[in-house]
């Protein structure tokens, strides 16, 4: 088979899905890039990656289980590390993208965070581009 052949097959679409949806959330992907530098305890990831310790702790079990990644106790602490070679070569990929994603992002796209903390206007090219007539009384 083919590459094409390959992705044009339902079931190994399925399987890549699946694994893309190991990467697809936010605070998984932070975790997976703050391992892709080397290994971290729980409590370094809360800190680099900003979420709660319970978070973080369900989402490191779902990469654990999925074989992504792996643990070995350190004295009290549980110390990560990416154990799949496929993981660390997808991160790679992922990093180099993210980097030619922001260089191309034009400054007038905003971080979901940015949108939340000052709302657009609504002057644009599908939006009126007067103030709107006052209402009489």
């Amino acid at each position: 088979m083919d590459q094409r052949e390959i992705l044009l097959n339902a079931n190994a679409c399925h399987v890549v899905r699946e694994y893309l949806h190991h990467f697809a959330s936010p605070v998984r992907l932070r975790i997976l890039c703050e391992l892709t530098f080397g290994e971290r305890s729980v409590g370094e990831l809360v800190e680099a990656v900003g979420a709660r310790q319970s978070a973080l702790s369900q989402h490191l079990n779902l990469l654990k289980l999925a074989g992504l990644v792996e643990f070995t106790r350190d004295g009290s602490r549980n110390v990560y590390r990416i154990s799949d070679p496929l993981a660390r070569e997808t991160m790679g990929f992922l990093l180099s993208l993210a980097g030619s994603l922001m260089e191309r992002r034009p400054r007038a796209v905003r971080s979901p965070a940015e949108a939340r903390a000052r709302p657009a206007s609504r002057v644009g090219p599908d939006t009126e581009t007067r103030p709107r007539a006052k209402r009489g009384r």
